[in-house]
């Protein structure tokens, strides 16, 4: 029976773990779980102050990519090369020592995710627009780089300057797992839009954009 959802006020978590940060996760069911979350992040080194980070339900966040380190053609990482997902719960496991720290969170997809499945959609999306779906994971906490606030554009008028992550449209996934349990996408369609109008990104959508994931 799992644990009932509570918040916890303090938790420690070593960076020395030797798991691996997409190592699959436990059966978090079976695990405590919280609505938000105090951690100190110990080093191992004595040299070094502990440092705490707070995240809570409902946050967005962004998490390094399994698909490594990707920079852009000045050398720097840019807002488009991280992943983005909204924090749903938090699992804690013991291990030793230390404390495990797994994370349920709902993905939000980028408009090169979005054009391999859905192509109409993915012409009319801006460099900085993501789309929120509800598709979930569990991941390892160490994988969260920091909270980030995406924005969710809500009427014709409004607008976003450069660099600033939004999102318009919320999306259903159907997911596949491979043999070693790696999930990817299979279709997708839309499920809700938050505005009618496409925001200085290319033509509004029409009705026919928005009944078929089909070229």
């Amino acid at each position: 029976m799992a644990a009932s959802s509570a918040t916890l006020s303090e938790i420690s978590v070593s960076a020395n773990m030797t798991l691996s940060l997409m190592s699959q996760p436990p059966c978090v069911d079976e695990l405590p779980r919280y609505d938000s979350l105090r951690y100190v992040y110990d080093t191992d080194d004595h040299n070094q102050l502990p440092t705490t980070v707070s995240y809570h339900r409902n946050q967005t966040v962004s998490i390094f990519p399994s698909t490594g380190l990707v920079t852009g053609s000045d050398g720097e990482l840019t807002v488009t090369y991280f992943w983005y997902a909204r924090i749903r719960r938090f699992y804690v496991q013991r291990c030793g020592r230390h404390n495990m720290v797994w994370v349920r969170v709902r993905w939000f997809y980028s408009r090169d995710d979005i054009e391999r499945y859905h192509p109409r959609l993915g012409a009319c999306m801006g460099e900085y627009e993501l789309v929120e779906s509800d598709h979930y994971s569990v991941i390892d906490i160490r994988c969260i780089v920091r909270c980030k606030y995406i924005r969710q554009l809500l009427t014709p008028t409004e607008v976003t300057y450069a660099g600033q992550l939004f999102y318009r449209y919320s999306i259903h996934v159907d997911i596949a797992e491979t043999e070693d349990g790696e999930q990817y996408p299979v279709d997708m369609r839309i499920l809700h839009v938050t505005i009618a109008d496409v925001i200085e990104v290319g033509r509004p959508l029409v009705a026919e954009d928005l009944s078929s994931s089909e070229p």
